[in-house]
């Protein structure tokens, strides 16, 4: 059934895909309605997130940041559904690059870098925004879809974006039988955490379990971290910055360079707050009475 399902709805999606970004920005238009106001997708978590993230807030100002949420949730799935025909050009359009010099100077020097950035604007055009930029193959950790028909448009509508792609499973044994050449990797390193495995950071005025694995391979083969943010200029425009996190993190004490994203993630937040993911279950695991 599901690849029934698939099959039927894939000349729609590209059918979207090719249509022009003002058409799409309707469609998305539309969506956002039913979304919101119909289906109520994740309302409850999404306003659960604001208030926990913004006390201060009053619940007039909340609403506009949900309100401003759910455009550019809407937008971002167009945006994703656009990526499967988007052409080089269009792409570094609407998404530029600025301080790249930052990068480059790195790369000059033999260094592996490794771009970080949390689920902030979209990931998936600034990815391949990022990868046609990079004078290297840009590898990046993922998580594969559980359904294989999606899994494989979805990688690859990554994959013509020059994203060479690794399953997180796999993350490390490719890194290990790679380490001799230099490496440009990116990865998205404010998910919710293994409940085995966590540190806990202050993270937009709540307490926070986060993952260091980010930081344990930065360590181990060497990488300049560079912090990567996806602003969002206007709908369908992006932005990618990058501030330097650390060029020898070995030197740091033990997720020192954690904190330090988690500190910079949370300005991009505080600046404008909506193109964070707030509908994700990320504070699902919560701080044990002491």
């Amino acid at each position: 059934m599901r690849a029934i399902g698939f099959y039927l709805l894939l000349p729609f999606l590209y059918f979207f895909s090719v249509l022009p970004m003002f058409v799409l920005r309707g469609i998305s238009n539309v969506l956002r309605f039913f979304l919101k106001n119909v289906g109520g997708y994740r309302k409850e978590v999404v306003y659960r997130n604001l208030h926990n993230a913004f006390p201060y807030k009053t619940a007039a100002e909340i609403k506009v940041i949900a309100d401003d949420f759910y455009v550019y949730l809407c937008d971002t799935l167009m945006e994703t559904i656009k990526s499967f025909t988007i052409s080089d050009k269009k792409l570094a359009r609407w998404c530029r690059i600025t301080n790249f010099d930052i990068v480059q100077e790195q790369i000059d020097k033999g260094r592996n870098v490794m771009f970080v950035l949390g689920h902030y604007g979209n990931w998936e055009w600034g990815g391949g925004a990022l990868a046609k930029r990079t004078p290297m193959p840009l590898k990046a950790a993922y998580k594969p879809l559980s359904n294989p028909y999606f899994e494989r448009l979805m990688y690859k509508s990554r994959t013509r974006l020059s994203i060479f792609l690794i399953p997180k499973r796999k993350l490390l044994s490719h890194l290990l039988d790679h380490q001799q050449g230099q490496t440009l990797l990116v990865m998205i390193a404010d998910q919710s955490p293994n409940p085995k495995e966590h540190h806990w950071v202050k993270f937009v005025r709540q307490d926070t379990a986060v993952v260091t694995g980010m930081e344990k391979i930065a360590r181990q083969y060497d990488y300049v971290v560079v912090y990567s943010t996806i602003h969002r200029i206007k709908r369908n425009q992006y932005e990618i910055r990058f501030r330097m996190l650390e060029e020898n993190p070995q030197r740091l004490q033990p997720v020192e360079l954690t904190q330090r994203f988690m500190r910079m993630l949370e300005e991009d937040i505080d600046q404008d707050p909506a193109p964070y993911l707030w509908s994700h279950r990320r504070w699902k695991l919560k701080m044990p009475a002491v």
